[in-house]
C-alpha cells in the first residue's frame, strides 16, 4: 500500500558533512569509513517510500560545539544546494508549499537540533529562520542556557523565556525531543506556538530519558501537539522477537503506534524516524520499508485513513493549525 509519508526527524546531513570532513570513521568508531555507501536517505530511497517531506536536522557533533555556528552553516548550506542541484528536491518552508508540490518531489525542512548554533544570541534565530529553519529543538543531549536536556534535569531558565518569546516572533515549531521532563511540561504550558516531540516514544513500553513519560504524553495530547516515533532501536522494546514473515522492527514500531493510540489518540502521532542518526529496529533502515509497514499496519486491523493520520494527514494538520 503506498501512502505519502512526512517524516519529522533525520540526521542525513548533518553526518554528509561530517563524511566531507573524514570525521565520519571516528564518529562510528571505525565502523565505516564512507557515510555515503550507507546512508538511509537517498533520493531513491525517499522515492521508493513515496515520502513527500523529510525534516533534515542541523545537529552538531561534540567535536565542534567550539566553531557551532559555523558547522551548522555548512550543514545548512549543504542541504541548500543539494536541494539546488536536485531535480526531485524543494525546500519546505510553510504548510502550503506541500500542498502545492508535483507528486513526484519531495520537501526537505530544516530544523535545528541543539541551540549551541546560535552561541548564546537567540537573535541569531532570525537569520536561520530567512535561510529556511522552521523548527527547533533548543536541547541534544547537552547543557545549554535555555532549558534541560533529558541528561541535565533543569527546567526552563530566564534566558528560555526570552527564547520562547523569539520563537513566537518567527512562528516556529518548538520540538521537546532530548529536552528534560520538567523544561518540557514548562513550555508545553508557555509556548504559544506549535510544540511537537519530532523523534521520541513512550517511556511506558521502553524506559529511556529520551523516550517520553505519561506526563509528558499527556500534556503533549491535550495542547494538540504530536509524538513523532522513533525507529532506534534503543527506544523500542527490543524484547519483541521475529512471529511472522514481517521484520521484527514492524513489530516494535506497532506496539508503540498501539499504545500511544489507545491511551491518547491517533491524531497525535507522526513519523520520526532518526534516519542517519541512530541504529534502528530490523526491518526500519531506510524509507524503502513504508508501503509494507502499511500493508502490516492494515493487516493488524488499523484503518486506511488511520494510517494515511500516522504517514501524513496529522503533521498536515498540524502545521495548518
Amino acid at each position: 500500500m503506498k501512502i505519502p509519508v512526512i517524516d519529522l526527524h533525520a540526521d542525513t546531513y548533518a553526518h554528509v558533512v561530517m563524511n566531507e570532513k573524514c570525521d565520519l570513521k571516528k564518529y562510528f568508531h571505525d565502523q565505516c569509513t564512507d557515510f555515503e555507501s550507507f546512508r538511509a536517505i537517498t533520493n531513491s530511497s525517499m522515492k521508493k517510500g513515496r515520502m513527500i517531506l523529510s525534516v533534515q536536522s542541523l545537529f552538531i557533533d561534540d567535536r565542534y560545539c567550539h566553531c557551532a555556528l559555523h558547522q551548522g552553516l555548512a550543514v545548512l548550506s549543504r542541504i541548500r544546494s543539494e536541494i539546488d542541484r536536485s531535480k526531485m528536491l524543494f525546500l519546505c518552508t510553510e504548510a502550503s508549499n506541500l500542498a502545492d508540490a508535483p507528486k513526484d518531489k519531495t520537501g526537505i525542512m530544516i530544523a535545528i537540533e541543539g541551540l549551541e548554533v546560535i552561541e548564546n544570541d537567540p537573535d541569531l534565530l532570525s537569520v536561520f529562520h530567512a535561510l529556511g529553519v522552521r523548527m527547533v529543538a533548543p536541547t541534544w543531549n547537552r547543557p545549554v542556557a535555555y532549558v534541560g536536556s533529558c541528561l541535565h534535569g533543569y527546567g526552563l531558565t530566564i534566558k528560555g523565556r526570552a527564547l520562547l518569546k523569539k520563537m513566537e516572533q518567527l512562528d516556529m515549531i518548538m520540538d521537546i525531543s532530548h529536552m528534560s521532563e520538567p523544561g518540557s511540561l514548562e513550555i508545553m504550558e508557555k509556548y504559544r506556538g506549535k510544540v511537537l516531540a519530532s523523534h521520541c516514544n513512550a517511556r511506558a513500553v521502553k524506559e529511556s530519558s529520551r523516550n517520553l513519560s505519561d506526563s509528558q504524553l499527556s500534556a503533549l495530547h491535550e495542547r494538540g501537539g504530536l509524538c513523532g516515533l522513533n525507529y532506534g532501536q534503543c527506544f523500542l522494546n527490543e524484547k519483541i522477537g521475529p512471529s511472522d514473515e514481517y521484520p521484527t522492527g514492524f513489530h516494535m514500531l506497532y506496539e508503540m503506534i498501539e499504545h500511544i493510540a489507545s491511551r491518547y489518540s491517533i491524531d497525535m502521532l507522526a513519523f520520526g524516524s532518526d534516519h542517519d542518526g541512530c541504529t534502528t529496529g530490523p526491518g526500519l533502515e531506510n524509507p524503502e520499508f513504508y508501503p509494507d509497514f502499511a500493508d502490516f499496519l492494515k493487516e493488524k486491523g488499523v484503518s486506511r485513513l488511520d494510517i494515511e493520520k500516522i504517514y501524513f494527514r496529522n503533521f498536515q494538520g498540524f502545521w495548518q493549525k
